[in-house]
């Protein structure tokens, strides 16, 4: 279905009764045209909505926006900063339950679907990273391409939709949203900038090239940056859009036009290059600070593997249970002597046993068998990473008695004296 059909059908949505009737006829008349603008947008998919609420309902989400609570304002880091943010909409009042109430609906869903021609757009509870936000005076949002998956249900990040509430709002205050083309590349960077004017709805399709954000308030006192923003996923995406799961991409500024060859700075000038470079190492580091805490997780988490490796010796993969074990089995890198011994029970119907290691490099080459009590023995010539399958018929609750290893042991050629004959990666046990 084009994304003109999928138009269509959202176009022709009786919005009398219905949570549609929330929204602007201005809006709801321009389907088409708004659809056209989103698919030949530059640098990305990407359209403005000058009108996307109706006058009664704006009123009565501008008068019920939540107030800052100066406690809860920090950021991914943990950092304090300029910014309150409410995921939980459905307690912000009456009409943002309303608000929600819309936005979980098959017709909400298929108008983003026939703007963004994009199918099966999908709601997201939580509202992770979205909802209310309100940026103080002094904040700014690097540029950035979002996280591209959901943390919870693993769903792909699909549209943005960013609905700004500023009653009042000058181009000196700056805080206009950009959306940049390339900024890794500062020197040929372009962007387009829409200001955050009240009513006003940006939406834009997340990728790995929607690259946005906005430079820092310098607004009144009493003034600040006000939106509803809603996330829109989906469970899977063009295979040629699928990127390694991230969390947010920030990408620091680069220098100042007015750095160039020959030039004096003026005293401004400095400070703002100051300025840019005392944000630059804050910034990595509240990263080396994160990078730091995830090697502290990692040793953990593989101190907390050692500890289950000692308790279940052998590691086993898919439907069995470990019951004993003979033999010798090193630990601290499941290296084997000449043979293993293991008893397990099936918590399933079996049809196959796998073996899964590697020959030592000091052997070269080693014959490995897996011999499965009552089942013909199994054997390999094996010179590096192995597998070694054997067919079984296994009933569940049926104990497996099985030996393997290699016909050579011998010790390396280094301080250790146990004798090898493989390193384990693991047992399988393959259901029926």
């Amino acid at each position: 279905m084009t994304s003109t059909e999928s138009l269509s059908s959202a176009s022709e949505l009786d919005t009398r009764g219905s949570g549609l009737r929330m929204l602007s006829n201005r809006f709801l008349n321009d389907l088409d045209g708004i659809a056209d603008r989103f698919a030949n947008a530059s640098p990305f998919k990407h359209v403005l909505i000058p009108e996307l609420f109706a006058p009664d309902v704006l009123k009565e989400v501008l008068q019920h926006f939540p107030r800052p609570d100066e406690e809860k304002m920090r950021n991914e880091f943990g950092v304090p900063n300029r910014k309150f943010v409410r995921h939980d909409v459905r307690d912000i009042g009456p009409i943002f339950r309303a608000i929600d109430d819309l936005i979980q609906t098959a017709e909400w869903s298929q108008l983003m679907g026939g703007i963004t021609g994009i199918k099966d757009l999908l709601y997201d509870a939580e509202y992770f990273g979205a909802g209310t936000h309100e940026n103080l005076s002094g904040a700014g949002m690097d540029v950035h391409v979002d996280f591209n998956r959901h943390p919870s249900t693993g769903y792909h990040r699909r549209i943005n939709a960013i609905i700004y509430l500023n009653e009042r709002w000058q181009p000196e205050w700056e805080g206009a949203l950009r959306l940049h083309k390339d900024p890794w590349d500062f020197e040929r960077d372009w962007y387009v900038e829409y200001p955050p004017l009240v009513n006003h709805c940006v939406i834009f399709e997340t990728n790995e090239k929607s690259w946005h954000g906005f430079e820092r308030i310098s607004a009144p006192a009493g003034i600040s940056r006000k939106s509803f923003t809603i996330y829109m996923y989906t469970r899977e995406r063009p295979a040629d859009e699928v990127a390694a799961r991230h969390e947010t991409i920030y990408v620091q500024k680069g220098p100042p036009a007015f750095i160039k060859s020959g030039h004096t700075l003026t005293e401004s000038q400095v400070a703002e290059v100051k300025g840019i470079f005392r944000h630059r190492n804050a910034y990595l580091q509240a990263m080396y600070g994160k990078h730091s805490l995830l090697l502290v997780q990692n040793e953990s988490l593989f101190r907390q593997n050692e500890s289950l490796l000692k308790k279940a010796p052998v590691p086993v993969f898919g439907y069995a249970r470990q019951k004993s074990i003979r033999g010798n089995l090193y630990h601290d890198n499941l290296g084997l002597g000449s043979f293993i011994e293991l008893t397990c029970e099936a918590c399933k119907p079996l049809k196959e046993i796998v073996l899964r290691g590697r020959v030592p490099p000091f052997l070269e080459r080693n014959t490995i068998f897996l011999n499965v009590a009552g089942y013909p023995d199994k054997t390999c010539l094996a010179e590096d990473v192995f597998a070694l399958t054997a067919p079984v018929s296994i009933a569940a609750g049926e104990t497996v008695v099985l030996k393997f290893g290699g016909e050579t042991a011998r010790r390396p050629p280094n301080a250790d004296v146990r004798t090898y004959s493989m390193f384990l990666t693991g047992l399988e046990f393959v259901p029926a």
